[in-house]
């Protein structure tokens, strides 16, 4: 999958491994259990667990399968699980920098207000050619120059994603089948989008049940970029 961590705070970092060994502790399944119900090695779900793989999309609706969720419910669950941590400490509204990580490196634009691709957003020089609304810090795990982060303003994505959420996207990683993506089309709309790989094109899929998924062919997108990471902003304690 694109996003397999999301991180909520300076110092605490989720990832779905987490969501996934907490379903199977409450389900009193051992790793070889989960590895026989769900047919994936136990090798690779303990990898996972862990947070030490990038997992494929089959695998986690493989494992979510067996654990008696869907894949949406796994992320849902992931974002869910920074809930409680949201009031514990005093951070600094709009402070988002994790340890470890490059502060203010990269751009931020709004969903459906800016373009990632080519010359509307990036100079063929690496120079930023629009402006920009916020900055993030770079993970240390994303070598991508021309990642840039993506504001999340509609529903269309809850529970998975929430308005005010930032996302960090990269131009450079391949897009998966079932990867989480910003996505622009060439008649101009950008959106956040789940894609599904089809035969002549992709299947836009939506978190949230009241948007229809919408089939695109290859020749009406401008750019497809996965989301690597999803951060919640933390408000300050009242």
């Amino acid at each position: 999958m694109g996003m397999a961590i999301l991180v909520c705070d300076n110092t605490e970092v989720f990832h779905v491994g987490d969501v996934i060994r907490k379903r199977r502790h409450e389900r009193g399944l051992s790793l070889e259990e989960l590895s026989d119900l769900a047919g994936v090695n136990k090798a690779t779900i303990s990898q996972v667990e862990r947070g030490e793989a990038n997992p494929r999309a089959d695998t986690i609706e493989k494992i979510a399968g067996a654990l008696g969720m869907t894949t949406t419910e796994i992320y849902a669950a992931l974002v869910l699980a920074a809930l409680p941590a949201r009031h514990d400490h005093g951070v600094e509204d709009g402070t988002i920098d994790v340890s470890d990580f490059t502060p203010h490196d990269i751009p931020v634009i709004a969903e459906g207000e800016a373009s990632p691709q080519g010359s509307l957003f990036w100079s063929d020089e690496g120079v930023l050619a629009s402006e920009v609304e916020d900055r993030l810090s770079r993970p240390r795990d994303v070598a991508d120059p021309r990642a840039y982060g993506v504001r999340v303003r509609g529903d269309s994505m809850l529970p998975v994603f929430k308005p005010g959420m930032l996302l960090i996207v990269s131009p450079r990683v391949a897009v998966a089948d079932g990867d989480e993506v910003y996505v622009e089309l060439l008649t101009g709309e950008r959106l956040i989008k789940i894609a599904r790989r089809m035969r002549d094109g992709w299947l836009l899929e939506s978190a949230n049940p009241i948007y229809p998924p919408r089939f695109v062919t290859k020749a009406e997108i401008g750019a497809m970029h996965p989301v690597l990471y999803a951060r919640r902003r933390r408000m300050p304690n009242p």
